[in-house]
Formats: C-alpha cells, sequence, structure tokens
C-alpha cells in the first residue's frame, strides 16, 4: 500500500470502498496462467476467450464508468491527503520546539524548586519557633491568672512584670505577717492569714522559674524576625528566575495556540477528503445496482451451459456405474477364489512331518539292551525348530516317542476341527458377498458419480471465472 509522508495513509485500491472489486468473479482479474487481459493473479488455467452474453452489455459500460469516476475521485483524496501530510509536518515542527521550551522550564522548575524547598526549611523553623513563643506566652498568661486570685496583678511587659511581681508579693507577705504579729487576729483568721503566706511564697517560686522563660522568649522573637527576613531576602534574590519563569510560559502559550490552529486546519482537510470517500460510496451503490444486472445475464448464460453439461453428467455417470459393477465382479471372484483355498493346508502337513520322523525314532524290533532306550536324541535345528511351532517339545529319549506321537496326533485333531468350520464360514461369507456385491456395486457408482460431479462443479467455476475475466 502507498504511503504518505507522516502518519497519514494515501488513498487506494484497499483504504477505498469496495465497489472496484463487486464485478462478476472480481471483474478486472485474471485466474489464469496463460495470457488473459485481467491484470490481477490467478489460479486457474487457459486464456478466457470471452463471453458473447457480457462483452457488449450496457452494465459493463456503466461499471467501467464508475471506476473511472472512481479512480479520478481517490486521485483528489491523494491531493488532499498531501495536504494533510504537510500539515501533520508543520504540527511536528511546532512540537520540536515545544519539547525544546519544555526542557528549558524544566531547568527553571529545578531552580524555582531549589528556592522552594529553602523557604519550606525556613517557614519550617519559623512555625517552630512560633510554637515555643505561643506556649510561652500561653503558660505566661495562665501564671498571671493564677497569681491574680492571690491580689497580685501583673501587667506591663515581660521584663518588668517578673521584677513588680517579686515585690508585690513580698509586700503582701510583709502586711500580712504584721497582722499576725499584732495579735489582733483570731485563731482562724491567723490560720488562714498562714496559708495565704504560704501560698504567695510558692507563688514567688514560680516567678522565679518563669522568669528564665520570659528570657528565652526574647530571644524566640529575635529569632523569628531574622527569620522572616531571610525569606524577604529569598523572595527579592530570585525574582529574575521567576521572571524567566513567566517569559518561557507564555512562549509556551503561543505555541500550543499555533498547534491548535495547524490541527484546525488539518480537521477542515480531512472533512474535504472525506466528502471524496462519500462520493466513492456513492458509486459504489450505483456500482452494486448495475453489477446485479450484469450478474443475472451471466446466470442466464450459465443456466444454458449448465443444461449442455447436464446431458455429458448422465452419459459419465452410466459409463462410472459399469465400470463400478465390473469392479465389483472381479472383487468377488478374487474373493471367491481365496474362500476355494484349504486353511491349516501348512499345519496338517507338518503333523505328518513329525509323525514319520517320529515313527523313525522308534528302535528296530528283537533289538535287546535297555541301553538303547534311554540313549539321548540329537535332534537337527529344523526338527526343533517344528516342535517349537506347534507349540510341543521333542523327546529326549526313545522312552518319550510314543507320549510325542500322541501329542502330534491330538493337535492334529484340532488342526482338522478348525478347518472344517473355517471352511463352512467361508462358504457362508462367500454367500454373502456374492449377495451384497450387486448392492455394493450400486453405492460405488453412486460415489463415483458424487466425486465426478464435484469434479465437474470445479471445473465450471473455473470456466466461469475465466469468461468473466474477459468481461
Amino acid at each position: 500500500m502507498a504511503q504518505a509522508k507522516g502518519k497519514g495513509k494515501r488513498f487506494d485500491a484497499e483504504t477505498s470502498t469496495k465497489a472496484e472489486n463487486v464485478g462478476p468473479a472480481g471483474a478486472g482479474r485474471e485466474r489464469g496462467k496463460g495470457k488473459g487481459k485481467g491484470k490481477g493473479k490467478g489460479k486457474g488455467k487457459g486464456k478466457g476467450k470471452g463471453n458473447p452474453a457480457l462483452d457488449n452489455a450496457p452494465e459493463k459500460k456503466m461499471l467501467d464508468e464508475i471506476v473511472r469516476q472512481q479512480e479520478e475521485n481517490k486521485k483528489k483524496a491523494n491531493e488532499v491527503m498531501d495536504l494533510v501530510n504537510a500539515k501533520k509536518k508543520e504540527m511536528d515542527d511546532v512540537q520540536a520546539k515545544m519539547d525544546e521550551l519544555k526542557k528549558s522550564l524544566d531547568s527553571i522548575r529545578t531552580k524555582i524548586d531549589g528556592v522552594q524547598s529553602g523557604k519550606e526549611g525556613i517557614n519550617k523553623q519559623i512555625t517552630e519557633v512560633k510554637a515555643r513563643v505561643d506556649a510561652k506566652i500561653k503558660e505566661i498568661d495562665d501564671f498571671k491568672k493564677a497569681i491574680s486570685q492571690s491580689g497580685i496583678d501583673l501587667r506591663g511587659t515581660a521584663e518588668n512584670m517578673v521584677k513588680n511581681g517579686a515585690r508585690m508579693i513580698d509586700e503582701q507577705i510583709s502586711k500580712l505577717e504584721s497582722d499576725i504579729e499584732s495579735g489582733m487576729c483570731s485563731n482562724n483568721d491567723e490560720n488562714q492569714k498562714v496559708r495565704k503566706i504560704n501560698k504567695l511564697k510558692t507563688d514567688k517560686q514560680q516567678l522565679g522559674k518563669l522568669e528564665k522563660k520570659v528570657n528565652t522568649l526574647a530571644k524566640d522573637k529575635e529569632l523569628l524576625d531574622s527569620l522572616h527576613t531571610q525569606i524577604k531576602e529569598i523572595k527579592a534574590g530570585n525574582s529574575d528566575v521567576f521572571d524567566e519563569r513567566k517569559k518561557l510560559n507564555d512562549q509556551m502559550t503561543a505555541l500550543r495556540e499555533q498547534k491548535n490552529k495547524l490541527n484546525e486546519e488539518k480537521k477542515k482537510l480531512h472533512e474535504k477528503r472525506m466528502e471524496f470517500l462519500k462520493k466513492n460510496d456513492a458509486l459504489s451503490a450505483d456500482y452494486k445496482t448495475n453489477k446485479e444486472k450484469l450478474d443475472q445475464r451471466w446466470a442466464d448464460w450459465k443456466k444454458e451451459q449448465d443444461e449442455i453439461w447436464a446431458k455429458k453428467k448422465e452419459e459419465m455417470a452410466a459409463q462410472r456405474k459399469a465400470e463400478a459393477e465390473e469392479r465389483a465382479r472381479r472383487k468377488a471372484e478374487r474373493e471367491a477364489a481365496e474362500a476355494l483355498k484349504v486353511p491349516f493346508e501348512d499345519e496338517l502337513e507338518q503333523c505328518a512331518r513329525l509323525t514319520q520322523y517320529l515313527e523313525g525314532l522308534k528302535p528296530a524290533e528283537g533289538r535287546k539292551g535297555k541301553g538303547n532306550k534311554k540313549t539321548a536324541f540329537k535332534h537337527q535345528l529344523t526338527v526343533l525348530c517344528e516342535f517349537e511351532t506347534l507349540s510341543l517339545v521333542p523327546p529326549q529319549n526313545a522312552d518319550g516317542i510314543e507320549a510325542s506321537m500322541a501329542q502330534v496326533a491330538t493337535r492334529k485333531e484340532n488342526y482338522l476341527k478348525l478347518q472344517k468350520e473355517e471352511i463352512e464360514k467361508r462358504k457362508q461369507a462367500a454367500e454373502e458377498a456374492a449377495k451384497k456385491a450387486e448392492e455394493g456395486a450400486v453405492e460405488e457408482a453412486k460415489e463415483e458419480e458424487v466425486k465426478e460431479e464435484a469434479k465437474e462443479v470445479v471445473k465450471e467455476e473455473v470456466k466461469e471465472e475465466e469468461v468473466k475475466e474477459e468481461v
């Protein structure tokens, strides 16, 4: 498939509508390997000699005109696609500039992040110091409220508060001690004043501890002022960095607007291209209508050809039936000949040979002496193999001859019995085979007829394709 620059795809036979491939049997493509006039590649054979029913049909001329118009629309669509790809190229260039600008912005952001990190560290320290200051102020306020119950009013700055508080506590204690020493107080009053004096002494001790916190409070306030000053200096020292970031952000905004404008232009070109594609879709509908008419002409011609082929098929079917009957007859003859062969003939002959062999091993009459009967036999290999075939063991000496002959006789009787059964079975099978031979011949003829019909269908399709390709 041809492909334009960028990611856009040009309009061709694969991306267009299917109209140009809707013709009878794929008009415009050649199936034959011969000298047909089609443009495509095919698998059939022969040249294709044309079809009088389709060569001069008005529908065929209309199809050719539709294909011509579609080719023209495809050409225009491809020209628009080239413009679309050009816009895409411009957008890619703008995007490349945006990517470079983003790198600069990332660098500026890194610097700003470093500044912000420093500010965050200082702000964190400010938060911690302010928390300590607030805690100390609260503690001082709580102490003021508590000591006010003793009639001590602590006002003024933190430094003066400690000095004035100690002085007022001393005055209160002196006054209470004077009242007690005057002897004018009752026992109950005197006890209350003693408790009050002890409370004031405890408050004075707490006031001494508070003095240390008042001193550290002043240092924390100085530290807060210093930290706030550092924040102001950081902002002032990095104003150029923030100005550079604003400048780069403005440039990025301008590039985005340029890219969006190009994208809108590209969308309009796509819409224009789609107009040509829609025209081709409309032409495809006309193509389909004319194709149906042309296909009807083809169907009429094909019907005529089918009648010609039908007669030929009947002749071929009769020939296939006769051939099937002849094959069935020959098969029955082969099976009958096989049935005439005597079963177990080899085994019976083997029993006869072994019987004769054992008779030859018997000692001659009139011989005396026990030593001859105990002498071990030395049988030949062929003899041993024949005994083994019948699953028997040859006699070791003359004492075992009679037993071996009895075993061979038993084997012979068994084989005679099996021979009789097998002959009866073959006879029945031959009768059944003869009966089914005729039926089988008919069925085989039918199967051959189906196969031949399938072959003829394939041949007809090839011929149809060859004729249509000429159209």
